[in-house]
């Protein structure tokens, strides 16, 4: 309800100096019938009826595409509106008065209606600009529109100066220049959780483009909507470029690289990308034949975009497990060359394609959207986050759905999937498994699959005291099945103890004991630490045990025991009661490394439970 007063919505007629700041506004219904249904409401209205005169120009209209004003419709507005300063007035209409008409003491629009035109959008919200001055009201400082479908908004906006806010479409600096100066002249302020905030030109153009960010989190950024036309204008340097990385990328064995990609055609000039833009918005038969002839080199330079993405894509999968473990705040616009330099040298070797260094991987920076990879980002940090609120097994499962979005990096590099965890730790050491018997869903007839498995040694690894440590950590995923399953033990005897009556409090003390006491965790790189952490705690400053062993594989070759002694030392663990995990087959040099990772296993736990290769 706009009238409601409340500090976080700040709604339009919530308090009384807003309503005395839009004493007289205009209100745009997408039809006549609405029109007079709304006009109703408004009368009944504990403040509406009350307080404002409400004015239907519309009423006796037949028509809703009637523009007509007669002089008796502004009599009705401007009788309504008497002294302005003792009087509140709400004009309804449809299209009438929208154009052509100025009413000085209007100081708001609202859209309750669509609308896509430009034209008419802005010759409607400027109905509110009319300079006004009363020797009560003083001068009209301020005026506002009102729109709650704010991506329309922003879309009509950016058609309005002649913006491009399609997916991977250039911009212009002229055409940047254009929609500063009408976001100067018509500032945006969008709601956030932090209170209202004014759009810039980026900002606008992010929000337009959303949806493709969805569309490439869902892909796990294996998806063209990630890229923009930059790779439609290359020149010699870029496709020497391209040709350098595709040897590189093509060493990774990703799956869907092209066995041969041919790079020798140059791009588009930045005037023939412009002239073939326009030409393609022409009809065919209005266009010249050198339009025709650069919409068909445009068509070639798209074929070969094509090729250059799959390219890239050796580089793109890699990036959403990253940005998820990024200890940055969930809201902040985080361009590519600050994700760059986000990440420390040890887990860029480790995450990124051997060979690509971090300024080789700068170059290629200009073919990224750059607001769809920021709204991306920041979708993923945004996902993560709010799991948070849930029971921790119901978290376990949205953690789990997200993983499942990220790629293998490449054939070599496999994170282990939930479901391989599931089988091995439930089969095992059984505890919460959040399948069906046969590992294929997570859902039975709608409900969820989760299920309690005991094995021989169920009861001695989820004793209250156990500790329990994966030994090579990337995402995660195998010390949160533990951890749940602890949570979920500890939570049911809760349960039990206290006939149910407990809080999302109490079950926050339960897992965060769990991950102080029971699990501890190996990471060879600081970026596998912070994805881990984020998995287990998300963005809650829970203690958990997570130790990142720098050169690890080179140091457990060269002397186990010195190796365990740092484990051991950081953990302030001597010994665990079960290893689980599934540690790598060799290492960067294809040198065998599973066997010392095995034999470190076996010498400080119990229990071991590693995939064998």
């Amino acid at each position: 309800n706009i009238t409601n007063q409340d500090s976080n919505t700040n709604y339009p007629f919530s308090t009384k100096q807003y309503r005395n700041e839009l004493r007289h506004t205009l209100w745009l219904l997408p039809g006549v019938k609405e029109a007079n249904a709304f006009e109703k409401l408004l009368n009944e209205h504990r403040i509406f009826g009350k307080e404002y005169k409400i004015v239907n120009v519309v009423k006796d209209d037949k028509s809703d595409s009637n523009e007509v004003v007669t002089e008796g419709d502004l009599d009705k507005v401007r009788q309504a509106i008497g002294d302005p300063s003792q009087n509140k007035t709400i004009t309804l209409t449809v299209r009438k008065l929208t154009t052509g008409v100025n009413i000085p003491e209007w100081t708001a629009v609202l859209f309750l209606s669509n609308t896509n035109s430009a034209m008419n959008y802005l010759q409607a919200a400027f109905r509110a600009q009319t300079p006004f001055s009363h020797e009560k009201l003083g001068m009209k400082k301020n005026c506002y529109i009102f729109y709650f479908a704010p991506d329309r908004a922003l879309t009509v906006m950016a058609e309005s100066a002649q913006i491009n806010s399609g997916v991977g479409k250039k911009n212009t600096l002229q055409q940047k220049e254009a929609m500063t100066q009408l976001l100067n002249f018509m500032p945006i302020l969008g709601q956030t959780d932090h209170g209202m905030k004014v759009f810039n030109v980026d900002r606008m153009l992010t929000q337009l483009k959303k949806v493709y960010a969805e569309k490439a989190v869902r892909a796990g950024f294996e998806d063209d909507s990630l890229y923009n036309d930059e790779l439609l204008t290359l020149d010699e340097a870029d496709l020497n470029d391209f040709n350098n990385l595709k040897e590189i990328v093509g060493k990774t064995n990703l799956s869907g690289l092209p066995k041969k990609v041919e790079i020798n055609v140059n791009g588009l000039t930045d005037e023939e990308y412009e002239k073939g833009e326009k030409a393609q918005k022409k009809k065919p038969r209005e266009r010249t034949t050198e339009e025709k002839e650069i919409i068909e080199k445009v068509k070639q330079a798209k074929k070969q975009r094509k090729t250059m993405i799959s390219i890239l894509r050796g580089i793109s999968i890699r990036i959403p497990m990253m940005i998820y473990g990024m200890p940055i705040e969930v809201d902040k616009e985080m361009g590519i060359d600050e994700f760059v330099n986000h990440v420390d040298s040890i887990s860029w070797e480790e995450f990124m394609p051997k060979g690509i260094k971090k300024s080789d991987f700068k170059r290629f920076a200009k073919y990224y959207d750059p607001e769809v990879f920021v709204e991306a980002g920041r979708i993923i940090r945004q996902r993560a986050q709010s799991y948070d609120d849930l029971e921790y097994t119901e978290r376990a499962e949205k953690i789990a759905e997200l993983f499942g979005t990220f790629k293998n990096p490449d054939k070599e590099t496999v994170l282990t999937p939930w479901r391989v965890v599931n089988l091995q730790l439930s089969k095992t050491i059984g505890g919460l498994r959040y399948f069906d018997e046969n590992f294929e869903n997570t859902t039975l007839n709608g409900q969820d699959s989760i299920t309690w498995v005991d094995t021989e040694i169920t009861k001695e690894v989820f004793k209250p005291n156990t500790k329990i440590l994966e030994i090579n950590s990337k995402t995660g995923l195998y010390p949160l099945y533990v951890a749940s399953s602890l949570f979920y033990q500890k939570r049911n005897k809760l349960n039990d103890d206290r006939a149910g009556r407990f809080s999302k409090i109490d079950e926050d003390e339960i897992i965060q004991e769990v991950l102080k006491e029971n699990i501890y965790v190996i990471a060879k790189t600081p970026m596998a630490k912070t994805i881990t952490q984020r998995t287990l705690a998300g963005y809650k400053n829970w203690t958990t045990n997570i130790l990142y062993v720098k050169d690890i594989n080179k140091k457990i070759r060269e002397d186990i025991s010195d190796t365990i002694g740092e484990i051991q030392k950081g953990l302030n663990v001597m010994k665990f009661d079960v290893v689980v995990g599934n540690p790598p087959y060799q290492d960067s040099k294809k040198k065998l490394i599973y066997p010392h990772f095995y034999l470190m296993a076996r010498k400080i736990a119990n229990t071991v439970v590693l995939i064998f290769p």
